[in-house]
Parts: structure tokens; C-alpha cells; sequence
């Protein structure tokens, strides 16, 4: 078993499974106050979510699966592959179409920062793509993931 903490989540591996949960530890750390902790735990909650809902939507080859959750947790098959270099994920998220790749600018650079993604002989896939709403005020990851399905498919699944 093997635990990675996230600045919301903690994501438990156990064989073929990941356990994603609130990063209480992190959550308690950063915390003064109740209302601070609450937060917290619903923005965890929320990412769990978001993550779902996306994988509802699109079922993509790109994306890590998520077999349920409810929120508080969430239960996701295990991605084994590598984490691509720098210079490879670049070129990949080049060779997005133009708007795409603009559009990126917009979202958190953790979502799609290669640390989240990983490169299998299937191609890549993103293994951490929960979001919270608003995420920096700027464009939220699932929706680009949702909105140019036909392109990802087609660069990322190679």
C-alpha cells in the first residue's frame, strides 16, 4: 500500500485500486478554524465530484477511470504507467488544435501538469482530473477534457 498526498486529496493504492480521500492531514495543518475546515474537506469533496462526473460523460480512453464515489471518496483503477518527460508532453500538448491549447492557458497548470498524467502503451491518461469550481477564477479541466473529446482521442490514444 502506498499513500501520495495531494493539497486536497490523499490517494490510497492498494493493488489495482486508488482510494481518493480528503487530505486530512494536510486539511488539519493549513487549518485555524472550523469554517476553514469545512472548506477544505468540501473542496476535496467537490475535485471527487468532479472527477466522477467527467468519467460519466465521457468514458475516454485518456482518462483514469473512476468506478464510484461518493464524493467523500472516490474509487479509481490504477494507472501503471510512466510519467512522460517534459520535453514529450510539451510536444503532445502542441500538437493540440490551436483553441485547445489556448484554452489551457486558462485552467490550473496542476491539471494537467505531467506529474498527473501517465504515458501506458495505450497512450496518456490523466490520472488526477478533479476540479474544483473556479479553480484560480480561470477555466476548469474537465469541461476542456469534455469539450474537445474528438482531438484528445485522437493525440492522446495513439
Amino acid at each position: 500500500m502506498e499513500i501520495h498526498y495531494g493539497s486536497f486529496r490523499a490517494a490510497i493504492l492498494i493493488g489495482p485500486l486508488v482510494i481518493k480521500i480528503p487530505n486530512m492531514q494536510k486539511i488539519l495543518y493549513k487549518c485555524r478554524n472550523f469554517k476553514t475546515v469545512r472548506d477544505l474537506v468540501f473542496a476535496a469533496m467537490q475535485q471527487n465530484w468532479s472527477e466522477y462526473k467527467c468519467w460519466l460523460a465521457n468514458k475516454a480512453g485518456y482518462l483514469a477511470t473512476v468506478y464510484f464515489s461518493l464524493g467523500l471518496f472516490s474509487i479509481v483503477r490504477r494507472n501503471y504507467g510512466v510519467e512522460p518527460d517534459k520535453e514529450e508532453w510539451a510536444a503532445t500538448l502542441k500538437s493540440l488544435p490551436e483553441d485547445a491549447y489556448q484554452y489551457l492557458f486558462g485552467v490550473d497548470f496542476h491539471s494537467y501538469h505531467r506529474h498527473n498524467i501517465r504515458r501506458t502503451s495505450c497512450g496518456y491518461q490523466f490520472i488526477d482530473y478533479g476540479a474544483t469550481a473556479g479553480d484560480d477564477g480561470g477555466h476548469i479541466i474537465t469541461e476542456f477534457l469534455t469539450r474537445w473529446k474528438p482531438d484528445l482521442e485522437r493525440i492522446l490514444l495513439k
